[in-house]
């Protein structure tokens, strides 16, 4: 089993920023907006050992990882995982684009 390096992109740090300040301002405080973090985080470490589990996209070599209300858009390469974006699934799917 494989251990891969997790590399984030620009884009999904700001998406993981945007949704906990999104929260973080909705409720006055960042509790909420923490938990989310820990969440994905958490996630993101199983992925790392099992890079299979999230579903294959119709997007080339693209997977999406399944965390509560969010979807983790990820790329595997030969020694990394890629986290394309973090995408809220209360958005419009019409506004995701991942190329």
């Amino acid at each position: 089993m494989v251990k891969y390096e997790i590399i984030w992109t620009p884009r999904s740090k700001v998406d993981l920023y945007k949704i906990a300040e999104f929260y973080g301002k909705r409720n006055g405080n960042y509790n909420y907006s923490k938990k989310i973090y820990a969440k994905i985080k958490r996630s993101v470490l199983i992925l790392r050992r099992y890079s299979g589990i999230g579903v294959k996209t119709n997007v080339n070599n693209v997977r999406n990882l399944i965390v509560g209300d969010y979807c983790l858009f990820y790329r595997i390469n030969d020694k990394s995982i890629v986290i394309i974006a973090v995408w809220d699934s209360k958005r419009n799917p019409n506004n995701l684009n991942l190329l």
